[in-house]
């Protein structure tokens, strides 16, 4: 079924596509963070201007004999924004995983173009250790700078190889693409924007509380910037304040 409906707490009109009996996308027309009564919505942006991002083909899944997913079809572009809605257990999380590769559909297929970079946000808690906060959110950060300091040292030593100077422009390009060295203020940008205070900044992951730990992986995954943007249920860890300001990031 696809049809156009009104969404009364949104005061706009929305595409829904039912994909099976029991999940519908909701393609918004811009990035909501939505919620209705008796249902749970998970969130996939589509942040890139590549066409045909993801495909799904009568995907079929079951645990046991209860199905999950019957002849689930669906196709997403670029810049779609869909909320994947349906009640606790109807499988939205199977679903992201499947997009992720993490399960495998019994029937049918999940085509992504192979050049697709993915940020996940999953539903269940993760645990961090170790970092402060802000290393934590710059971790991707310095890791292209020491690719990049890497490459340099290489071409120093070697500088007709065309191997060497192939992998730098590469791994420049990357870094350009996540921000380049604007990357770093961002990211206090980004922190402040999900409630975090200047005094948070050099406290141990460890001490943050799981849904604290939460936003701090979010930070992390807006900042790489990816192609396709998967959020099992984003807004369980965040209040009203951020849920605003990450509506409008987005």
């Amino acid at each position: 079924m696809i049809a156009f409906i009104p969404s009364t707490a949104l005061g706009e009109l929305y595409f829904i596509m039912t994909i099976c009996q029991d999940l519908i996308l909701l393609v918004l027309r811009q990035a909501v963070l939505i919620g209705h009564a008796g249902l749970t919505t998970s969130v996939i942006l589509v942040l890139c201007d590549k066409m045909i991002i993801l495909k799904l083909c009568d995907v079929e899944y079951s645990i046991g004999e209860r199905a999950l997913l019957g002849d689930a079809s669906a196709s997403l572009n670029r810049h779609d924004r869909v909320g994947l809605v349906g009640a606790n257990g109807s499988g939205k999380t199977t679903l992201l995983r499947m997009i992720m590769g993490e399960v495998l559909p019994g029937k049918g297929s999940i085509e992504r173009r192979s050049d697709v970079e993915i940020g996940y946000l999953p539903q269940e808690e993760i645990v961090l250790q170790g970092n402060s906060l802000i290393d934590e959110v710059l971790r991707d950060y310095h890791k292209y700078l020491n690719e990049l300091t890497m490459l340099r040292e290489q071409l120093g030593g070697n500088p007709r190889s065309e191997e060497v100077m192939k992998r730098y422009v590469a791994a420049e390009d990357r870094f350009g693409a996540i921000g380049g060295y604007g990357y770093e203020a961002e990211a206090y940008k980004v922190v402040a924007g999900l409630g975090f205070t200047d005094a948070d900044h050099n406290k141990p992951v460890g001490d943050f509380s799981s849904g604290w730990q939460m936003r701090i992986v979010l930070a992390r995954i807006l900042l790489r910037k990816p192609d396709l943007l998967l959020l099992d249920e984003p807004t369980n860890h965040l209040d009203i304040e951020s849920i605003q300001w990450f509506e409008d990031y987005l």
